[in-house]
């Protein structure tokens, strides 16, 4: 009994966390730069130069800033934003996976926090970022 018990509460936990299992917790962002050899970085760290796919946590904001010598730095941000739908998700199919057969249904509360610390509510934006550096003006 406790071993079904286990497995359908696991069953449950797999089946109905579906922001993590549709969107995982990163994603892929396109940065691409018009100027040849321009550096780019990604929350001050250098991911690359002229064009990149970085894979970034969604859970958060993040900073990128496209240089080169002799041309003007440009910075951009991208932003992490809730998807309420997720959350619903999440809360409607966990209670309805189930609701008929654990008395106490647990993983409507699990889920959501399990979902939540991963960071697959999340949505980032832009997903794709295009820049052409500027020659710096001769003083």
């Amino acid at each position: 009994m406790k071993k079904s018990l286990v497995l359908l509460l696991s069953f449950a936990l797999v089946t109905s966390s579906c922001a993590s299992v549709y969107q995982g917790k990163t994603k892929s962002v396109a940065i691409n730069s018009t100027t040849q050899d321009a550096e780019i970085y990604v929350d001050g760290n250098f991911v690359g130069s002229d064009s990149v796919n970085v894979k970034l946590k969604r859970d958060r904001d993040h900073a990128v800033v496209v240089k080169k010598m002799g041309f003007q730095t440009k910075h951009r941000n991208i932003t992490s934003n809730l998807q309420e739908a997720w959350l619903i998700t999440d809360i409607i199919l966990g209670t309805f996976f189930t609701a008929c057969y654990i008395p106490i249904n647990f993983t409507a509360f699990i889920i959501p926090i399990v979902e939540a610390a991963t960071g697959a509510w999340y949505e980032l934006s832009p997903d794709n970022i295009s820049v052409d550096l500027e020659p710096e003006q001769k003083k």
